[in-house]
C-alpha cells in the first residue's frame, strides 16, 4: 500500500467504533471483552465466559446459514449470541428469531431429549431505538395473555438501544460503543481495545 492509502485507511479506522462490525468482530475475539460487556448486558457481575468465538459460522447446506457476530458459552451453561446492528435496514426481530433457532438446533444432537435444550440468550445491540419507547434496553418475556403469568422456554431476547442515554451504566457502555473519543474507567478492557484499534499502529492491522 502507498503512504497515501495507508493514511486514508488509518483515517477510516479512527472513525470506527465497537458498534461497527469490523471493530466489534476483532474485539469479540477477546474473552475479557466479552465478559466485561456481558456482565452489564445480563446484570450479572459474577458472570464467567468459558469460551468465545467471533464471526461464528453455522452452516446449513439445505437452508440459510448464519454467521454470528459473537458467540459465548458461559460457566452456568447459558449460550449467548451478541449481534451489532448499525442501520435499521432489516427485519430485526425475525433475524433474531431465525438466529436463535439455528443456534439452538446446532447445539442439539439427533434424538437428544428436549430436556437438554440449552438456555440461549440473544443480545441485539442497535444504534437506534428498535421499539421506539425511549428505553436503553428491552427484555422480551413470554407471558400468558390475560394473566401476565410469565412462562420460560429457555430463550431470552434482549434488545439494546445504543443511541439512548438514560444515565444508566448500560448507557455509559454504549457511549464507548458509539462515540468517537468516549472511554470509561468502568470499562477498562473495552476502552483500551477501542483506543488501540483506532490509534495504535498494531491495532490498525485488522483483517
Amino acid at each position: 500500500m502507498s503512504d497515501r492509502s495507508i493514511q486514508k485507511f488509518k483515517e477510516y479506522v479512527q472513525k470506527l467504533n465497537p458498534i461497527d462490525d469490523i471493530i466489534f468482530r476483532k474485539m469479540a475475539e477477546n474473552k475479557e471483552f466479552c465478559e466485561e460487556i456481558l456482565r452489564i448486558f445480563l446484570q450479572d457481575y459474577q458472570l464467567k465466559v468459558l469460551n468465545n468465538k467471533s464471526q461464528y459460522a453455522i452452516t446449513n447446506i439445505e437452508r440459510r446459514s448464519v454467521i454470528l457476530d459473537a458467540y459465548c458459552e458461559l460457566r452456568d451453561g447459558r449460550r449467548v449470541n451478541i449481534e451489532v446492528q448499525n442501520a435499521d435496514n432489516v427485519n430485526n426481530q425475525k433475524r433474531v428469531r431465525y438466529y436463535s433457532s439455528v443456534l439452538t438446533t446446532s447445539l442439539m444432537k439427533k434424538g437428544e431429549s428436549f430436556d437438554n435444550v440449552p438456555e440461549v440468550c440473544m443480545i441485539y445491540i442497535c444504534n437506534f431505538d428498535i421499539f421506539k419507547e425511549n428505553k436503553s434496553s428491552y427484555l422480551i418475556k413470554r407471558v400468558i395473555a390475560g394473566s401476565n403469568t410469565e412462562v420460560d422456554n429457555g430463550l431470552k431476547e434482549i434488545y439494546i438501544s445504543a443511541n439512548i442515554n438514560d444515565g444508566t451504566i448500560l448507557s455509559e457502555l454504549m457511549g464507548v460503543f458509539t462515540k468517537d473519543d468516549c472511554y470509561s474507567d468502568n470499562f477498562p478492557v473495552t476502552s483500551k481495545m477501542k483506543y488501540d484499534f483506532k490509534y495504535v499502529k498494531e491495532g490498525n492491522k485488522m483483517t
